[in-house]
């Protein structure tokens, strides 16, 4: 889990006592799901009815520098034969208001992220029982982080404090951006990136990415999937994003940027010298080159490199005026591209 950069300074330590809040949370999630009609636990989240299973199995803490991650297991609807994401979904909102109401008592707030992107039905957890056996039951996996902050009564969202203090553990890094550091107030802000709109959420908190220093989570706001299609960016590209944005003289931007693309493609390019060197050739920055299509001939500009690439190493953008490929930019093969460049030098 990211960890560090959602710590707040103002803040001493994480919640203590962990052993105390595990035992806590369990105890909320069984008093609140065993209660009401909760089909996806059968009201016996921790299965301590239908399966016996020990406390021990469902939960465990550990701690970072600054947060408390608890991993907390959720043992489903034994009749259900495929547990789908919405009764996930279900799960996650009804732990994050218990998490919250726990976290209250520690003067900290709370975050629930799923251990997985697939439906919990694949997860199988070999439990022990209290009877020294063992059983195999399905559960729902979840990883609750608590961080310890002094704006716990705040009426600001989570979220929002996250990012402040972020924001705070940036501007104290000794590694500063280039263009623009991120600020609190950028926090919901919506800007263009690509071929869509995108909302800031906050440093990532994605069971994938263990570094939330360098991702940050979206929200996508037009096109496919509006409002339901979340995803991360890096950090810096972030930074760049913003920055271009907010640049108020387009032109001079424009020739900023392709100052900045020439630099890194002679900078790239040092990783291929060596096979177009054995090639005998030589490549220039926007050389232009054609290639055969599908159906037609496109004309291309080379812009870059990818590193470590062996296949398909050059970044080239298409200047057709009309056309499937017209403006973009795309990834293509040596041998096709050091031919086509042959070719069209004579």
């Amino acid at each position: 889990m990211a960890a560090p950069y959602f710590y707040d300074t103002s803040a001493n330590v994480t919640p203590a006592n962990k052993e105390h809040l595990l035992t806590d949370l369990l105890d909320a999630i069984q008093s609140v799901l065993s209660e009401g009609i909760h089909p996806y636990c059968e009201e016996d989240p921790l299965g301590l009815n239908r399966f016996d299973v020990s406390r021990s199995s469902l939960g465990y803490v550990r701690q970072t520098e600054t947060i408390t991650c608890v991993s907390v297991r959720i043992v489903a609807n034994r009749d259900s034969i495929y547990r789908t994401n919405a009764e996930r979904d279900e799960a996650k909102a009804d732990l994050e208001h218990i998490a919250e109401d726990v976290a209250k008592r520690y003067e900290s707030r709370s975050f629930v992220a799923c251990n997985t992107s697939w439906p919990s039905a694949d997860k199988v957890l070999h439990a022990a029982t209290n009877a020294n056996q063992v059983c195999s039951v399905h559960v729902f996996p979840f990883e609750v982080c608590f961080f310890k902050t002094p704006y716990y009564s705040s009426p600001e969202p989570t979220e929002k404090i996250m990012w402040d203090a972020f924001c705070r553990a940036r501007a104290r890094s000794s590694k500063k951006s280039e263009k623009r550091e991120l600020r609190p107030d950028d926090w919901g802000k919506e800007f263009p990136y690509g071929k869509y709109t995108y909302k800031i959420l906050g440093p990532s908190v994605s069971q994938n990415i263990s570094d939330g220093e360098n991702h940050i989570d979206l929200l996508r706001t037009d096109g496919y999937r509006a409002m339901k299609h979340r995803c991360w960016i890096k950090r810096q590209d972030l930074e760049q994003a913003l920055y271009e944005m907010e640049y108020e003289d387009k032109s001079e931007l424009a020739i900023e940027k392709s100052h900045a693309e020439e630099a890194e493609f002679y900078r790239n390019k040092r990783f291929i010298q060596p096979k177009l060197d054995a090639s005998g050739i030589d490549v220039v920055y926007r050389e232009v080159f054609s290639l055969k299509g599908k159906t037609q001939n496109h004309d291309f500009r080379l812009v870059g490199f990818i590193k470590k690439a062996r296949k398909y190493p050059f970044r080239a953008e298409c200047i057709d005026e009309t056309g499937e490929y017209a403006g973009k930019i795309c990834r293509l093969p040596y041998d096709a591209v050091v031919e086509a460049i042959k070719v069209n030098r004579g």
